[in-house]
């Protein structure tokens, strides 16, 4: 991928270990500029709150990476062998500050969350509540 800076006019080349960087400081990455990754392919989003107490509705959206648990999915085999092997994989999501202020708490509400997921749906993640 190539970049032009305007401000100092010049074309510079992002390697590909800068791919996953974040794009001027922002929230995209420059893997997200050239579309070889799909934000809405490859992650879930989910509603986490509206705050319509100032002039503008603000919605705020958390996203998770659903690539993860597709990847793990995949079936894979060990070199040398004729042993393929795929991998369930079930994800509980705490988020600070909401669901707890100490590393204790949250860790311990994310493990609510995914044997919630485990109880109900394998491959899959729950946020807690």
């Amino acid at each position: 991928m190539w970049n032009y800076l305007p401000k100092v006019d010049r074309t510079i080349k992002i390697p590909p270990s800068m791919m996953l960087q974040p794009w001027m400081g922002s929230n995209f990455s420059n893997d997200d500029l050239v579309k070889e990754s799909s934000f809405v392919d490859d992650y879930t989003h989910e509603l986490a709150g509206v705050d319509d107490s100032g002039e503008v509705t603000v919605y705020r959206v958390t996203t998770v990476a659903r690539k993860l648990l597709n990847s793990l999915e995949t079936p894979f085999q060990f070199e040398g062998t004729d042993l393929r092997v795929s991998i369930g994989t079930s994800i509980g999501i705490a988020m600070y500050p909401e669901d707890g202020a100490g590393a204790e708490t949250l860790v311990e509400r994310a493990d609510m969350a995914m044997y919630a997921v485990k109880q109900r749906k394998k491959n899959d993640f729950y946020f807690y509540s």
